[in-house]
């Protein structure tokens, strides 16, 4: 009975010195900590993530928990740092209105898949604003500005197609047998349609495995065959000309960008490090450094590093980093490296799981790739030796 009141005596001592209790002159929690193993031995844990005493088998998770306490204490507060950088930015017009209207777009909405960017439509200095649902039914909203008005294009599906700077955009898509070429341009500030084409498919089968098909073909509500219907198109919207968005954000970084004029991890830093180890381990590895496996989340993180590991010239390592596959195919779509993400591969006859993340310097198209792999690549493909590497990230 002794032994167990000791017990709960001294963690009562262990919590109150974790979490400031009692009076300034109480013991420091080191010197409450010597208490309990001359009491204890090595049998005290305390879980203050949970508010709970526990007894467990190891006071390593003590000394565990104090390394992460002072790991977040070490954070910088993100919030006053994101509200000093907006004081000190001067918001344009349109910034702030769309940093308006994001926000209440937002309230209340899981927006978790929705991405964001910003391109131009027409010849003024003001971008549009894109927000893509990330669901064909939700298709996506663009917004232009002008003269403190905001005006909107709700798209039919998700498809669109812009010619930069000569104030076009074709919603361009379709469904089962149905597709059309919706063709709009900005006039005094509000959305017009310039003009309208569809055209249908449809097949009959006539023997086992053969079908027949029919296409009808509709511009400006008058039938016409595939050849008018393409030179119509095509004298209106130049598709050669065509393009979409480069990269996309999320709302936390579109609004750090609207009103900051600069993205979340704008002022974080990074270190690139070769060792042959896994993915697990890489995690653990920037950890204990007091950073984080690298979470590219916007294009302009996504230079730095490359910039960096130009800079380093491992142009011929693969480094690990964070496995967010969400991010790397919403963010990052136009770098993934060739046949990926595979999300799988067959070593020897067994189907291996790509859980882990890597990102390496292509020397042919001088940028860097993206790909998913078995999170324990030397266990498979031991020609790998020597060319792995990871990538730790630090807020500041």
């Amino acid at each position: 009975m002794r032994k167990y009141f000791l017990i709960l005596l001294t963690c009562l001592l262990i919590a109150c010195s974790m979490i400031g209790c009692g009076s300034r002159g109480t013991a420091s929690q080191e010197e409450n900590i010597e208490t309990a193993k001359a009491y204890l031995g090595q049998q005290v844990c305390v879980n203050m993530e949970e508010s709970k005493i526990a007894i467990a088998d190891s006071f390593g998770n003590i000394a565990s928990w104090t390394q992460e306490k002072k790991a977040e204490e070490a954070k910088p507060d993100t919030e006053t740092i994101g509200a000093a950088a907006e004081a000190a930015y001067d918001m344009k017009d349109w910034e702030k209105a769309y940093a308006e209207y994001l926000e209440g777009f937002a309230e209340g909405k899981n927006v978790g898949r929705f991405t964001y960017s910003l391109i131009y439509v027409n010849d003024d200095d003001i971008p549009e604003l894109v927000i893509d649902s990330g669901v064909e039914a939700g298709g996506c909203l663009i917004l232009t500005y002008h003269n403190g008005e905001i005006d909107e294009l709700q798209t039919a599906r998700l498809n669109y197609y812009y010619i930069e700077r000569q104030n076009l955009i074709n919603n361009s898509d379709g469904h089962m047998g149905y597709y059309y070429d919706y063709i709009y341009a900005i006039k005094n500030g509000k959305w017009i349609g310039v003009a309208r084409g569809e055209w249908t498919e449809e097949w009959e089968e006539i023997d086992d495995e053969e079908y027949v098909f029919k296409y009808t073909y509709i511009w400006n509500d008058k039938e016409v065959d595939e050849d008018v219907y393409t030179k119509k198109l095509n004298a209106i919207f130049d598709t050669e000309q065509q393009m979409r968005p480069n990269y996309n954000y999320y709302i936390d970084e579109i609004l750090s960008l609207l009103k900051t004029g600069k993205v979340l991890s704008d002022a974080h830093r990074y270190e690139i490090f070769v060792e042959d180890i896994s993915y697990d381990e890489a995690k653990t590895r920037c950890s204990e450094k007091g950073g984080y496996l690298a979470d590219i989340t916007t294009f302009e993180e996504y230079m730095r590093i490359q910039n960096q590991i130009e800079n380093s010239g491992q142009e011929n390592v693969y480094f690990w980093i964070d496995e967010d596959m969400t991010i790397c195919i919403n963010i990052l779509g136009n770098w993934w490296a060739p046949d990926e993400p595979s999300w799988h591969t067959e070593v020897n006859g067994i189907d291996l799981a790509e859980n882990g993340m890597f990102l390496f310097y292509d020397g042919e198209q001088k940028k860097c790739l993206v790909g998913d792999m078995v999170t324990d690549i030397l266990a498979y493909y031991p020609e790998y030796e020597g060319k792995i590497g990871y990538i730790c990230e630090y807020d500041r």
